[in-house]
Parts: structure tokens; sequence; C-alpha cells
């Protein structure tokens, strides 16, 4: 399940609505951007995943952030530019990742024909959503 807030979309009144821990971390960004874009991931946790509190997280020592519930299932979380994004696995055993970044070139015609499936190539997406 895919899932994604505009930072634009947030207000810095939310901040109460996160975990203790991303509470403190937002007033630390040196950017209002990357404030906004903490604030939106942690909205995201929170809506879609039931993160209320410091310890419905934990963290991998590469510092990826995981569910603390031995059943949960698996996420991902990016965020760049204006968006934040979660991506949900529907199981625990089920791995998955998403990345976010601003779009700023076009792709050729062969880096698409290469990366890309034939209906891929012929939907109404960018090349960029599905890279």
């Amino acid at each position: 399940h895919l899932f994604w807030k505009d930072i634009h979309s947030v207000s810095p009144e939310q901040i109460s609505l996160l975990p203790s821990e991303r509470q403190a971390r937002i007033p630390r960004c040196r950017n209002p951007e990357d404030a906004l874009r903490l604030l939106a991931a942690g909205l995201l946790l929170r809506e879609h995943l039931g993160v209320e509190r410091d310890d419905d997280l934990r963290y991998l020592p590469n510092g990826k952030p995981v569910l603390s519930a031995p059943d949960a299932p698996q996420f991902s979380l990016s965020h760049s530019g204006s968006l934040a994004v979660l991506l949900a696995a529907d199981c625990r055993n089920c791995r998955c990742g998403v990345d976010v970044e601003p779009v700023n070139r076009a792709a050729s015609a062969a880096v698409i024909c290469r990366t890309l499936a034939a209906s891929e190539i012929s939907s109404s997406k960018t090349f960029s959503w599905f890279w």
C-alpha cells in the first residue's frame, strides 16, 4: 500500500500528534522544508501504521525504522522535495522499498526502453513514476 503526503498540506501545529522522539528531532532541522518532510513522514506513520509512541518503532543498526510489534508488516519511508512517501507491505515477511526524489531531467528513450516493460511504456504514467 502506497501513501504520500505533500509537505505543504501539513501544519507545524501537528507536531503534537507525533511521538516525543520525532517531536524533538523536528526543531533541530536547519532547513524549514526538512522539518516539514520529517513531520509529514511522522504523520504518515501515525495515520497508516498507528505509530503514536516512541516504543512503536525500533531502529536497525543502519538506522532504518521498523515497527516494534513482532507480527507487524514491513514498511519503507522516504521523503524528498515536497513529498513524504510510505510503502507498507501486506505481510510481515514481505519486503518492500520506496524512494522518492525530485524529477529534474527527462529520461532518454533508450533508458525507458531498457528499463520498463511494454505495458509500462504505453501507460499514461511518467518514467519517474516507475523508476
